[in-house]
């Protein structure tokens, strides 16, 4: 018996010692959700922000390379059509000339030609270009459809990744199409910043978001210190009122009980009221107590009490308190 009561004894303390009080458990749920919802739209944000900045980035770095790629095929294909392949499918002369419009920017590019059937069409250039670039994929998609087709690849080693654009050159006679310019231009510097603003954003946002958490905890607490303060109030208040109602109920319930002890000089409805002003007396000193305990236990000062009660015994009271009001009323209970 001594090894069962230390058992529950020592369950008791450990039940005691993580258990939390009413009040802290409220505040303190109230505090986690508080602050998850500050870091929930404080990473909102951040999201929104870092794919707008990435997208604004990608599109400021790669715009550029498009519009000279573009400009590009479209030079190389004026000199296929006032020259000839040949000359097309070699890489600018520094003196540009030909027929160059003025704004073309003469960057590092590479260049390789496909005839009509897609296939590369061969000079002292397209030997030392990586095989990667010269796939004829985009090519036949460019004499299929048309119009100017581009895409990505990665030719590897220090280049990297490509970018392709393949634009149809029109057949002189008016039918279908003469070949394909390919032009190519590296990219791999642009991956490499894009790549390192997302890291940066990565590490920022997560700096950004760990001091949200401690921000949003300092701000949760901050505002629920008014609503702390309120529970304290509510919880003296009824604790105050409970306590200042217990003395007039008492002596009013003690008068009325004097006034029974001569039962034998009273009318028998006027004892009868008598009966029902001490048992609502009683009524209401219990409710009165209910509070204070209630008061108490919120605020943790007194331990748990159980008891078990007869739900018949109840309604029977219930009905003798309601008995006098039902009876005006014409209601049989």
């Amino acid at each position: 018996m001594s090894r069962i009561r230390l058992a529950w004894e020592s369950l008791r303390r450990r039940q005691g010692h993580y258990s939390q009080e009413p009040e802290a458990a409220l505040f303190h749920g109230l505090r986690i959700r508080l602050t998850l919802w500050y870091c929930g739209v404080r990473g909102a944000a951040l999201v929104l922000f870092s794919v707008a900045l990435y997208l604004g980035a990608q599109y400021f770095l790669f715009t550029p390379i498009e519009t000279d790629a573009s400009m590009h095929a479209h030079a190389h294909v004026a000199q296929w059509l006032t020259f000839s392949p040949d000359r097309a499918c070699s890489s600018f002369p520094t003196d540009r000339s030909g027929p160059f419009p003025p704004s073309l920017r003469f960057t590092p590019e590479i260049v390789a030609c496909f005839d009509q059937n897609g296939t590369l069409l061969q000079n002292a250039d397209t030997a030392s270009l990586p095989s990667a670039f010269l796939s004829n994929s985009l090519v036949k998609t460019a004499l299929q459809t048309g119009q100017p087709e581009f895409d990505i690849v990665d030719v590897g080693g220090t280049v990297g990744h490509i970018y392709r654009y393949a634009l149809a050159v029109p057949n002189p006679t008016g039918s279908g199409y003469a070949g394909v310019v390919l032009i190519g231009e590296s990219i791999q510097m642009e991956e490499n910043q894009l790549k390192l603003l997302l890291t940066l954003l990565l590490s920022v946002g997560g700096i950004a978001l760990f001091g949200a958490g401690i921000g949003g905890l300092f701000l949760a607490n901050r505002a629920l210190a008014p609503a702390r303060l309120a529970w304290t109030n509510q919880q003296r208040f009824i604790a105050d009122a409970a306590h200042e109602l217990r003395t007039p109920l008492t002596l009013m319930r003690a008068d009325a009980e004097v006034l029974l002890r001569g039962r034998e000089r009273l009318d028998e409805e006027d004892a009868a009221l008598l009966e029902d002003i001490v048992t609502e007396a009683h009524h209401m000193s219990a409710i009165s107590s209910n509070l204070l305990t209630l008061a108490r236990l919120n605020s943790g000062t007194i331990h748990r009490a159980h008891e078990v009660v007869s739900l018949t015994e109840l309604a029977e009271k219930a009905v003798l308190r309601v008995q006098a009001m039902a009876e005006q009323a014409g209601i049989t209970v």
